[in-house]
């Protein structure tokens, strides 16, 4: 039974890795050629601002549900 859930929690983190990978990859390509001064009143920064908290928040979410030690807060 132990092992099942060993695998299991492998499984999540394996997933939540691999999704906070491509929201990370996602505002890599959005800033690619991005310049401030043309760009002044663009959705490109709002968008590269919400994916990387996306990815941000994936990680908080999936640290918190494995309940690893010395990584949670609460």
């Amino acid at each position: 039974m132990a092992r099942a859930s060993a695998n299991s929690q492998i499984r999540f983190a394996a997933q939540a890795f691999l999704l906070e990978v491509a929201l990370l990859f996602a505002p890599s390509f959005c800033g690619i050629g991005y310049r401030a001064d043309l760009l002044e009143d663009s959705f490109q920064p709002r968008a590269l601002i919400a994916l990387t908290a996306l990815a941000m928040g994936t990680r908080s979410a999936a640290v918190r549900k494995l309940a690893i030690p010395d990584l949670t807060h609460i």
